[in-house]
């Protein structure tokens, strides 16, 4: 059996999957019934874990409350990281 050859995601697979974890992020808050906050806390954990698998460089910025991608990276917008 050949192994699959495992290619970095796109620049545009990045910033949509840190778009879905800030959105998780922002509509997570405690007085949400228990159900809603596990299915929030689900999504955050893979895409979080996604982001790491791929070693993905990312920072949280406590001014806007929100994850983002290096500099370096949202500047690009090469179409490949």
């Amino acid at each position: 059996m050949m192994e699959e050859k495992k290619q970095q995601p796109l620049t545009n697979q990045v910033l949509y999957v840190l778009g879905q974890l800030n959105q998780a992020y922002r509509a997570y808050n405690t007085s949400l019934p228990s159900h809603i906050r596990v299915q929030l806390t689900t999504t955050f954990y893979q895409y979080y874990k996604w982001l790491l698998h791929w070693r993905i460089p990312f920072r949280f910025d406590q001014v806007q409350r929100c994850y983002l991608p290096p500099a370096s990276l949202h500047n690009s917008m090469s179409g490949a990281y």
